[in-house]
């Protein structure tokens, strides 16, 4: 939850409105805290549940949370126009400091913009491409199961249509996979299915897991694809697929 409302929402706002957003709402309360109206209220509230409730979801895509950069731009415009309004509680500080101030957000802003709009990620798509992996492959099997990271599960089920299991062991410290847990994984998650998928982030310099790695037969462990997570190419998104003793194709 902590990391919807602190990780997802930020950056699907991107974080320098998200963070002009949270200043114009404490600025609404700061010079409002005598005078609330009823619409004041009124929005308020429903701001508070929007978070609340995508908070509650686990967002999935980036559209859930679209919505939120109406009242996000407007607590931001918000935000600078009250800027100048703090020079009566700062006495000590030149008025034309004040008046520079708005400016100076919204020249920030718009060099954030510019430099967001050219950062071009080529494997945005990691997940999706990933998962469109599985869709195909999961055709030919009756009861296909995935295991992934709890925060990507629900995100990985919607765009591959195969049940993902979130669990939390599966996030492993520096992206290196621990092979007694991956192991113990298996064994308990492949007696429900014929085919079990593993969704695994992992260091770009750690070769793929092998089935000799695992003390699994080669021809039942296999990377089925993999894609960097951005340009920099530090971690990779893979995908493994390993049949079960007695059963898949």
């Amino acid at each position: 939850m902590t990391e919807v409302l602190f990780q997802s929402i930020p950056r699907i706002l991107f974080e320098p409105i998200a963070v002009c957003a949270i200043l114009g709402l404490l600025s609404a309360l700061f010079f409002h805290w005598k005078k609330h109206t009823a619409l004041y209220w009124i929005l308020i509230t429903a701001l508070l549940f929007m978070i609340g409730w995508r908070t509650a979801i686990q967002i999935i895509s980036s559209r859930y949370a679209s919505i939120l950069l109406y009242p996000g731009l407007i607590a931001t415009v918000y935000f600078c126009f009250k800027l100048e309004g703090l020079c009566k509680w700062f006495p000590q500080i030149p008025g034309k400091i004040f008046r520079l101030l708005p400016w100076c957000v919204v020249f920030g802003l718009a060099v954030a913009c510019l430099v967001k709009a050219l950062h071009y990620n080529p494997y945005e798509n990691h997940v999706r491409y990933n998962c469109s992996v599985v869709k195909r492959d999961a055709a030919s099997f009756a009861r296909p199961l995935a295991i992934a990271d709890w925060y990507e599960a629900k995100r990985y089920c919607y765009y591959s249509g195969v049940k993902v299991l979130g669990v939390t062991s599966l996030k492993f410290k520096d992206d290196t996979v621990k092979i007694p847990v991956l192991k113990d994984l298996l064994a308990r998650h492949s007696r429900q299915c014929d085919v079990l998928y593993v969704f695994l982030d992992e260091r770009s310099s750690n070769a793929p897991l092998t089935g000799k790695a695992l003390g699994i037969p080669e021809e039942r462990w296999k990377l089925l694809s993999w894609q960097y997570h951005n340009a920099r190419k530090k971690k990779q998104l893979r995908l493994y697929r390993y049949l079960p003793p007695g059963k898949g194709r």
